[in-house]
């Protein structure tokens, strides 16, 4: 009997990890930062893109310094997509019903600085860059759906 409580325990405590983390990410998702209207800048535009699971930054061309153009290999391109994470999970986990856990545990990252973690996604880089910009956001999120909601009209 002892070894089946502690087998209960073990099987408890495996689930309640993900659970409370995803607990804690839904009410944290829910604050909003920065609610009021920025009139700095106002006249600057970037668009937020999701695909459901991943979010990215796009800003016109025309908005971008023209030493950060630099380098970069562009033709004709209008917009510029920035994202951040994970290059194996952002290339092979375009919905939900992608994921693997091949997709979900792995050490590829893209060349860049920090590192991919469950507390450190491309969209709470997206949140991050928003709360940098004196943007609405959210107070911390994982998710794509928090920040989009929150530019919904």
């Amino acid at each position: 009997m002892k070894f089946l409580k502690k087998i209960l325990k073990l099987i408890l405590g495996v689930f309640a990890i993900p659970i409370i983390y995803l607990l804690i990410s839904l009410l944290l998702t829910s604050i909003t930062v920065n609610e009021s209207e920025v009139s700095l800048n106002a006249n600057k535009t970037i668009y937020l893109n999701t695909n459901g699971v991943h979010l990215d930054v796009i800003i016109p061309v025309s908005e971008i310094d023209n030493n950060l153009k630099k380098g970069l290999k562009m033709k004709d391109e209008k917009y510029l997509s920035f994202g951040w994470g994970d290059e194996n999970f952002y290339l092979y986990t375009p919905t939900w019903s992608d994921l693997t856990f091949n997709n979900a545990f792995n050490d590829d990252f893209y060349k860049a600085k920090g590192s991919y973690s469950c507390l450190k996604t491309c969209n709470s880089w997206v949140n991050s860059a928003l709360k940098m910009s004196d943007l609405k956001c959210c107070y911390w999120t994982p998710f794509d759906f928090g920040i989009i909601n929150k530019y919904k009209s």
